[in-house]
């Protein structure tokens, strides 16, 4: 319900009593032959072509379809108005109307990432690649590898720092070749001087990532808390150093890791490091629904050294699609864990997962509360998020107006309204459920 409206040329503007969405109504989108099913008037009939009889005045329909009541009731004005509507527009047009939103979420996304460029912001330095903490299971510790060795070279070239280290085994990855991951290292160790070993990473499919994990020091920082998890009920904030939990000193953060993971629903003692200040909390991991037993906390790795990073505008704005598209590719990789999670029936792990427009409000929040870049972080993920969900191919959605129009493309004809309104109104409640589901699910975190 609009609280304000204004017509400036032959558009009205109007401010909604709730910001949902979804209020954009072309004019002419619904073709005779829908309106003539709508209103009772028989199913996939040929739309009446008598041009003295007024239009059918607009009535409670399905979402995107619903069509505006003429001014002009003469038979010139309803003849303009037919000329003039959506469905009597070409595809290219169609696609570009019905694109127009997830092209300026885009957009918008781009720019606040060429602004986040351009003002200039904090990222993590590279890591040191040095051993730390070794759980005994560890293959690499089967090697002669111990705590404290420094990685300076593979197979002859020099690594300085994570981002090298990283660059060179994603080129051997992506070559495919399983005799480039089978390789030597040379490692420093205090108080022998340089030591080579002879790396197979073919053995089996975990020991890449945990080549990683062993010859990349991590500290236990926190970058990010994740909200109404378990750290943030326990008090941890980001930029929060873990520096022992149940008194037990820890090294790194694969070490922080293991304690929790094995300790699911078991209260333990974290002393963390805040502003050059100690302090202590209790902290409860609970159970990860992705793996039954293991515990989680909701938490985010970072490096407390940082390397601050600005561009000239136009080399932001340039740098801009390339960085919104790793974003897209990201959030697209986790909406295709999460649907694989759905499918799997593991509703749990969904629950946590997901967030509606409470939860979405809690981040703009935090975000917030942590200064402008943060905030501009949240923005570029929130209009990412948009994008990609408004162009999936669902009814009432852009994505599905647009496997409509292609329809229409080929057979030269709307999808039959026997077929179309059943899909929408089906649609439309689907999201009025989805919609109470999640806000319930975001409401139900904050006090559980």
């Amino acid at each position: 319900r609009c609280i304000w409206e204004q017509k400036i040329g032959e558009t009205t503007y109007g401010l909604s009593l709730v910001p949902l969405g979804g209020y954009v109504k072309m004019s002419g989108v619904v073709h005779p032959e829908i309106e003539k099913y709508l209103d009772g008037d028989g199913a996939d009939k040929p739309a009446d072509k008598g041009g003295d009889k007024p239009l059918p005045s607009q009535s409670a329909r399905p979402d995107g379809i619903a069509p505006v009541a003429p001014k002009d009731n003469t038979l010139q004005g309803q003849a303009m108005q037919d000329m003039n509507a959506l469905y009597r527009k070409p595809f290219w047009q169609k696609i570009i109307i019905y694109g127009a939103g997830v092209v300026m979420n885009m957009i918008l996304a781009m720019g606040a990432v060429a602004l986040l460029y351009a003002k200039g912001l904090e990222q993590d330095a590279p890591f040191k690649t040095q051993v730390g903490w070794m759980a005994e299971e560890n293959p690499f510790k089967a090697l002669g590898i111990q705590t404290g060795d420094l990685l300076v070279e593979i197979d002859g070239k020099e690594i300085k720092d994570s981002t090298v280290l990283e660059t060179i085994l994603v080129e051997r990855l992506d070559a495919q070749d399983p005799a480039l991951l089978i390789f030597p290292i040379v490692v420093e160790r205090e108080g022998e001087g340089t030591l080579t070993f002879d790396i197979d990473l073919t053995t089996n499919e975990t020991i890449i990532g945990q080549f990683f994990t062993t010859f990349i020091l991590r500290p236990a920082f926190i970058e990010y808390v994740i909200i109404n998890h378990a750290a943030d009920r326990a008090g941890l904030k980001e930029g929060d150093l873990i520096l022992a939990i149940n008194e037990e000193p820890i090294q790194d953060w694969p070490h922080f890791v293991h304690i929790v993971r094995g300790s699911a629903n078991e209260p333990l003692q974290v002393l963390y490091l805040r502003e050059g200040e100690r302090h202590e909390t209790a902290l409860t991991p609970r159970v990860n629904p992705e793996e039954p037993g293991i515990g989680q906390v909701g938490l985010v790795v970072g490096n407390p050294d940082k390397d601050f990073i600005k561009e000239s505008v136009l080399v932001a704005i340039g740098n801009s699609p390339g960085r919104v598209y790793n974003f897209s590719r990201n959030y697209l990789t986790q909406l295709g864990r999460l649907g694989k999670q759905a499918a799997s029936g593991n509703i749990d792990a969904v629950r946590q997962n997901l967030g509606g427009p409470v939860g979405i409000g809690q981040m703009a929040y935090r975000h917030a509360q942590q200064g402008f870049n943060q905030w501009l972080r949240f923005l570029i993920l929130l209009n990412v998020a948009l994008a990609i969900m408004n162009i999936l191919p669902f009814p009432v959605l852009d994505g599905g107006h647009i496997c409509f129009a292609i329809y229409e493309a080929i057979f030269r004809k709307p999808v039959p309204p026997r077929v179309l309104v059943p899909l929408l109104n089906g649609a439309v409640i689907f999201i009025l459920v989805f919609f109470v589901l999640v806000t319930f699910n975001d409401v139900l975190k904050i006090f559980t």
